[in-house]
């Protein structure tokens, strides 16, 4: 009887294989976990601020969206606060974004696009001419409201999402 030394050694790299698959899904698996929790900040930030600004135009029977109605100086103002409004995800995201499921990836990139969307309703309505039609305003400023709702919601869901993949495990 002889030992067929190509079959030895095709199982030999073949458990190699397969060891260093385990320990590469492992190590996926601890970075995920350590990137989400390190996302987490930025994403608890940005909603901290946008939840802010819900909070503040809500304030008194909307008082501050009224004022943006009439008030090109109440406009520019609300710009010049939105604009610093950011969700500054560590770079490591970008390189390693596929890192991440499909539904944390769309999760997040719902949140991202959120925030851009609420900068670009303020900063268009704080450059509408001095004379825009009243009804151009409220379309306006309807979108600005809209749009903030839907950024406290997706940064909520996108700070629920890296916290349940940051503790997964």
């Amino acid at each position: 009887m002889s030992i067929d030394w190509t079959a030895v050694a095709a199982g030999i790299a073949l458990f190699i294989w397969v060891a260093d698959k385990f320990q590469r899904s492992r190590e996926r698996f601890a970075n995920r976990r350590l990137l989400a929790q390190i996302m987490t900040s930025p994403v608890g930030n940005a909603r901290l601020e946008v939840a802010g600004l819900r909070q503040q135009l809500a304030a008194d029977g909307a008082k501050e969206l009224q004022e943006l109605a009439v008030a090109a100086t109440a406009r520019v103002a609300l710009w010049e606060r939105v604009k610093t409004i950011s969700v500054d995800l560590p770079s490591q995201f970008y390189d390693k974004a596929d890192m991440f499921e499909h539904t944390t990836s769309t999760i997040l990139a719902a949140a991202l696009s959120s925030v851009n969307e609420v900068k670009s309703a303020v900063k268009i309505t704080a450059e509408l001419r001095a004379n825009a039609a009243e009804q151009e305003l409220f379309d306006h400023i309807n979108l600005i409201g809209q749009n903030v709702i839907n950024a406290d919601s997706a940064l909520e869901r996108a700070f629920t999402e890296l916290t349940r993949v940051g503790r997964a495990g």
